[in-house]
């Protein structure tokens, strides 16, 4: 089933969210990316990066960007987690 361009763009978002989070603190930490999850110091830049991106979106959706998905930190979290579980080794 094709996507709508909503869904792709909220897609995107949430591809960006596992980019922005998994590949600086694997590569900085020099991990795989299931290390992301052992290493407590990594946690606190994962949410404070989800929760620069959810503003952004915030911030677009507030200016009137109605194609701006409404995709929550909490949702950007669970996908997040979900790749590194996928991809762990």
């Amino acid at each position: 089933v094709p996507l709508t361009a909503f869904e792709m763009e909220e897609l995107q978002w949430k591809k960006l969210s596992v980019n922005c989070v998994i590949n600086p603190l694997a590569s900085i930490h020099d991990c795989t990316n299931g290390g992301v999850l052992k290493d407590d110091t990594m946690l606190p830049p994962a949410h404070d990066i989800l929760q620069e991106i959810s503003l952004v979106l915030q911030a677009m959706r507030k200016n009137n960007h109605d194609s701006c998905p409404s995709v929550t930190k909490a949702t950007l979290n669970d996908f997040v987690l979900n790749v590194i579980h996928q991809t762990k080794d």
